[in-house]
């Protein structure tokens, strides 16, 4: 890669307008994804894209190449947060469900260009979806990828996720729920993660 891409939390509108189109050109156009496709403006957003919500975007001169949204259940109850069952992994853990809850961050909508792809690009967005996470107190982040989708399974596998035992349906589709608890002490030491998403 001869350009030098930058991992940020977008700021402006017109970032976060990039990074809606950037989700309609992959999950709508690419893997057919019409739920929240707004064809029109071109762009795919949902009920949690909001100022709740937190948008990790890599950028190559000004352009967005890649972006995850990370939301914070504290301060909103995203749409999809009863289909994780947050009880079931307190237990899981052994740990308190209040607990879970108050230090708790989703992270999905993953989409990056195609060109883009193998490159590496989808471990240093994950760096800044940890590092907005770490910036927001949380100590365990969740995702909930399609269970037919092996690749996003992989992905988030190879990013230290692991399954626990909820499968659910939510608006139609069939999610596996993973989590990770994040090393806070080395996240905190983590040079290549110390400058991301101030």
């Amino acid at each position: 890669m001869g350009d030098e891409i930058e991992i940020k939390l977008a700021t402006t509108e017109a970032e976060r307008h990039q990074a809606y189109h950037l989700r309609y050109q992959v999950f709508t156009r690419e893997f057919g994804d019409e739920r929240y496709a707004d064809h029109v403006n071109e762009e795919f957003r949902d009920e949690d894209d909001g100022e709740q919500s937190h948008l990790v975007i890599g950028e190559i001169n000004s352009n967005v190449i890649c972006t995850a949204r990370v939301t914070v259940l504290r301060d909103y109850k995203f749409l999809a947060a009863d289909h994780f069952k947050f009880g079931v992994l307190a237990k899981y853990l052994g740990r308190d469900q209040f607990e879970i809850e108050n230090t708790l961050a989703r992270y999905d909508r993953l989409a990056l260009m195609p060109s883009w792809r193998g490159k590496g690009i989808a471990r240093k967005i994950y760096e800044g979806v940890e590092k907005t996470a770490f910036n927001n107190n949380c100590k365990i982040i969740v995702a909930n990828p399609l269970v037919e989708n092996d690749k996003a399974r992989l992905v988030l596998s190879r990013q230290g996720f692991s399954d626990y035992p909820v499968v659910g349906t939510y608006k139609g589709t069939t999610c596996q729920c993973m989590y990770k608890v994040l090393e806070m002490r080395a996240l905190a030491k983590n040079s290549n993660v110390k400058n991301l998403c101030k």
